[in-house]
């Protein structure tokens, strides 16, 4: 019984991890290809449908160097419809993904 069980939960686990991500009214949920750190860990590269080639996007330049931790991008990472950019030891930056305008959410 206990391996029945373990096998429907892992098969349904793998099917949610397959499905397409969409918002609530059937539209995909966002027109990023492509999300890097920069090469000096400072920005963010974006390269979104519509692009061509990728767009930096500044983050540190912006948001300014965080008062714990090193001053470079740790992690980026899609949430709906918006790039979270995590840097420093606690701190965060959201960008919107059609404007690429930035957001400096703040640290902990």
């Amino acid at each position: 019984m206990g391996t029945r069980f373990l096998l429907a939960v892992s098969l349904s686990t793998a099917v949610l991890a397959f499905a397409p991500r969409v918002h609530a009214k059937g539209k995909p949920a966002s027109p990023v290809l492509d999300l890097r750190i920069s090469s000096d860990g400072r920005g963010v590269e974006v390269q979104r449908s519509s692009d061509k080639l990728p767009v930096m996007v500044h983050v540190l330049d912006k948001c300014g160097d965080p008062a714990v931790g090193s001053p470079k991008v740790r992690d980026v990472r899609m949430v709906n419809s918006a790039i979270v950019a995590t840097y420093g030891k606690h701190c965060w930056a959201t960008i919107d993904v059609t404007t690429l305008a930035i957001e400096c959410t703040g640290c902990d």
